[in-house]
């Protein structure tokens, strides 16, 4: 039987949890300037493509989790790699699903036996709750066995690609960032050097007009030089194999979280590769973590729950779907077990 309202749990002293840490973690990378792995590109596509596929699926009547919660749920399990919600009843006496902000975890080796201490985070309010595990969902993307009760993202396991990301973001973000002007020479004499450094400076893409460099500090000609009146850019120029590079590591970062090359932003292949690669996030990644959400789900209403994501999977290869119904009916197979097979029932 579901049990509602505050339970009383083993006191303790309360500590900071990681969904906390990465949020001061956060703090100090706006502070520093310094670019958090977990806020490179890749992993808000990846984290969006999560929230967004677990969206979509068919829920049972009765079962408190709609779109915008899943969607919250798959971005959490991407990027703190958990997510945690009280099991409360709202004054209409209808059962919701309330996300906690931060969350501490005391119990034995019996996950049954664990209690949790709940931050609900309002606009202007926080509330503190203390429940039993049987009033708390918790989702993990993966655990390790000295800390079972806590949840670890894809990016933790490579942190080293992670880390390489962030600095390749950092350094063509430093380039992109550089002065951008348009420089025109002109003849010796007719500019001051400390007042064009001052302007290249606040350029942000105005013409410039710097002093020629084309009489060679005095030695040689400067009549009539070649290159003197024709624009100069100045601006980022990232080198070809730094860019090649973050595209390549982007992919890598997508491929962590279950999602192939070809959906990835920079995928270019033909319509066969990106079909597979849809169908494998959909059977791959997508419904296993439907199953995971599902499970916690189960476990805390008692009772069978199954997130259903066949319709927007099948669209993914239906074509293929078709071609096998036809050969299997072909072979001497019912039609009605053929499309069975195939998941079509």
């Amino acid at each position: 039987m579901i049990q509602l309202g505050i339970a009383d749990g083993p006191a303790r002293e309360i500590r900071a949890d990681d969904a906390t840490d990465l949020y001061f973690n956060a703090l100090d990378a706006i502070v520093s300037g310094d670019v958090s792995t977990w806020a490179a590109a890749a992993v808000e596509t990846a984290a969006g493509l999560w929230g967004r596929a677990l969206s979509t699926a068919k829920v049972p009547a009765g079962v408190p989790a709609g779109p915008r919660l899943l969607n919250e749920m798959g971005r959490d399990l991407a990027i703190k790699g958990e997510a945690v919600y009280l099991l409360d009843v709202d004054f209409d006496g209808r059962l919701r699903l309330r996300r906690a902000r931060s969350t501490d975890v005391w119990g034995d080796d019996e996950p049954s036996t664990w209690h949790y201490r709940l931050t609900l985070q309002g606009p202007r309010t926080t509330r503190t709750v203390v429940a039993p595990a049987g009033r708390v969902v918790h989702v993990r993307y993966a655990t390790e066995a000295h800390s079972p009760q806590r949840g670890i993202p894809p990016i933790q396991y490579a942190h080293l690609t992670g880390k390489l990301i962030r600095n390749l973001e950092t350094a063509i973000g430093d380039e992109a960032g550089g002065t951008v002007a348009n420089l025109i020479a002109l003849p010796a004499g007719h500019s001051n050097p400390t007042k064009l450094a001052a302007r290249i400076s606040e350029a942000k893409g105005k013409t410039l007009l710097p002093e020629t460099t084309a009489g060679g500090w005095d030695m040689g000609k400067d009549a009539a030089p070649r290159k003197d009146f024709v624009p100069a850019r100045l601006g980022a120029n990232p080198p070809a194999a730094l860019v090649a590079l973050r595209q390549h590591v982007e992919s890598s970062i997508l491929g962590c979280f279950g999602i192939a090359a070809p959906l990835g932003p920079e995928g270019r292949t033909d319509g066969t590769a990106a079909r597979e690669a849809a169908r494998r996030l959909w059977s791959l990644t997508v419904q296993p973590l439907a199953d995971l959400i599902a499970e916690e789900l189960s476990r805390v209403l008692e009772r069978p729950v199954r997130l259903d994501h066949s319709q927007p999977a099948g669209t993914a290869d239906i074509a293929a779907r078709a071609r096998a119904v036809h050969v299997l009916v072909e072979s001497g197979i019912d039609k009605d077990r053929a499309m069975q097979i195939v998941g079509w029932e």
